[in-house]
């Protein structure tokens, strides 16, 4: 550990040494390659990952079925490789899916995805990503969830990956016209 770390990021290391360097509250692994950092994925029962949006009363607003979607970013750290601090690279894509029938059935499709955000971590700082969001255009019956893609780059690179992970959030807060409860696992076509 590097003796000019803040003591909460000291905790934090701790923590995700752990559990793997993986922090997410309870966003799950879909999958993993290569060598990752620590990272850190707003996702609980107390504070959904994922907002599902009924009736939002603006342009494209589809009656009581989903009109946004909107997942919270991650916080990811560079790799701890060396006894100074360490920066690099690192690049986080989310992806809406919606399932493949009318019912949630049948595994998943990219029904919207993001282009990749970069920006520099450090081993001690944590690159900050936002909320992204999708006005969800399909009005059929539908299940819709989503996932984030977490990638490290070689140190000096901002497009040789070193490692990178899949997460799906698990947590998804209902919204119609205000808070009416979580969901696992998905957005329902209505609330």
């Amino acid at each position: 550990m590097h003796r000019h770390r803040f003591p909460s990021i000291l905790a934090t290391a701790s923590l995700a040494f752990a559990v793997g360097s993986q922090m997410a509250l309870a966003a799950v692994p879909e999958s993993q390659s290569g060598q990752i950092g620590t990272f850190v994925i707003p996702d609980s029962d107390a504070r959904p990952g994922v907002a599902c949006t009924y009736d939002a009363g603006g342009p494209g607003a589809q009656g009581n079925d989903i009109d946004i979607m909107a997942a919270k970013g991650p916080r990811v750290f560079a790799r701890d490789r060396t006894s100074e601090r360490d920066q690099q690279t690192v690049g986080v894509k989310v992806i809406f899916q919606r399932s493949v029938n009318e019912g949630g059935s049948g595994g998943w499709v990219t029904g919207d995805a993001a282009d990749v955000v970069k920006k520099t971590a450090f081993d001690d700082q944590a690159a900050k990503f936002a909320e992204r969001t999708w006005l969800v255009p399909i009005e059929e019956d539908y299940h819709f969830r989503a996932l984030v893609v977490i990638n490290w780059y070689k140190p000096g690179s901002v497009t040789q990956r070193q490692g990178t992970t899949k997460q799906r959030y698990v947590y998804y807060q209902v919204n119609q016209g205000g808070p009416q409860g979580v969901e696992q696992d998905r957005c329902l076509p209505e609330p």
